[in-house]
């Protein structure tokens, strides 16, 4: 991972391409070198009666000083060399086109991407916050990261969302600073947003999901999640609970930011359907039980956030801070999302 972070260093703290002076900065320069070199009208004389630069010389002596003109040649003296040493240092260094597609091919490999996101977590975290990495393929490297980092149990994503549990007020998620990870996520919603952080996330969920239901045994149908002889934080180790609380804390804090986009919170309507669709009682499933099965418990983790997500709209409408209405000033839809609770476990409770 030293190896990684050496090639990659170049690429976060890249030189930025500099910028060429336009024509007009370099006429700019000229000129003022020349008018340097010509302190007198007599010098002037000796050039060229069409140079431009006479006219330019004889209106300008007058008002500047000598050394105001060399203080100023200098200076742009100053930039001409700039320009041409960071132009040099760009093509030489190990951060220009050609270090950044192998480290972008290196990063994207699977094999190597399933690893430095529990050897290297920060990497990941520098990638996402990186927005100068012009033509670099961020969003992909930010899905894989992600991805390992859920299917990975106890990764810095299973850390960070365990330790992310305060509230700032009543519905609101103090996203911690000290969580690095979700902080760079959520810090900034726009940034989440840019990086489609809801695909891996959601996706892997979903995949999970079908695999259990494949299999002969599905531990979600037992009470892992729910049993007396557990701590609470146990729960905290359950991919499918950590997806969950992601779009949680994600969505809760795109509604206090102002984000006019939904985030994918669509992914919850879909994991639960899934969820219905593997739903058994077996022996492991207590009927009788506030959650029988785990399955039960991770949608009434998804049913009271989805409630807590509409009364801070309804906080947000009251103090006039948000409109709800509909095309035709009604408030109809928004009154029928109350139902939504009711509307996703109907499904679920017709088969029991």
């Amino acid at each position: 991972m030293e190896v990684l972070r050496d090639n990659y260093t170049p690429l976060i703290d890249h030189p930025k391409k500099p910028t060429p002076p336009s024509e007009q900065q370099w006429r700019d320069i000229d000129i003022t070198v020349t008018h340097t070199l010509i302190e007198t009208e007599e010098e002037a004389e000796e050039l060229d009666d069409s140079s431009p630069l006479i006219k330019y010389v004889e209106e300008d002596n007058a008002e500047q000083t000598a050394r105001e003109r060399v203080r100023d040649s200098f200076e742009l003296k100053r930039r001409q060399a700039t320009y041409y040493l960071a132009a040099l240092r760009y093509r030489l260094a190990d951060s220009a086109e050609g270090a950044s597609s192998y480290t972008e091919t290196l990063l994207l490999d699977p094999e190597f991407g399933a690893k430095h996101p529990i050897l290297d977590p920060g990497l990941g975290i520098d990638i996402i916050l990186d927005t100068d990495l012009d033509g670099f393929r961020r969003r992909d490297v930010t899905h894989q990261y992600l991805t390992t980092l859920l299917r990975e149990e106890n990764s810095l994503l299973y850390q960070e969302i365990s330790n992310n549990m305060s509230m700032d007020g009543i519905y609101r998620y103090r996203v911690d600073p000290d969580n690095r990870l979700l902080h760079a996520l959520f810090s900034d919603c726009s940034r989440a947003e840019e990086l489609d952080a809801y695909k891996p996330v959601g996706d892997t969920a979903k995949e999970m999901l079908r695999d259990q239901g494949t299999k002969d045994y599905d531990k979600y149908n037992a009470q892992r999640l729910t049993s007396v002889n557990r701590s609470k934080d146990y729960v905290f180790n359950d991919p499918l609970f950590i997806a969950i609380s992601f779009f949680d804390i994600m969505v809760r804090e795109a509604f206090y930011q102002r984000i006019d986009w939904h985030m994918w919170l669509y992914y919850y309507e879909s994991m639960t359907r899934l969820m219905c669709e593997n739903y058994e009682n077996t022996e492991e499933t207590d009927p009788d039980s506030e959650w029988p099965n785990d399955y039960s418990r991770l949608m009434y983790e998804m049913i009271s956030n989805m409630g807590d997500l509409l009364r801070i709209m309804e906080q947000l409408v009251k103090n006039d801070e948000y409109d709800v209405k509909d095309e035709d000033g009604d408030f109809d839809e928004f009154i029928a999302q109350n139902r939504i609770g009711e509307i996703e476990v109907e499904p679920f409770l017709s088969r029991q």
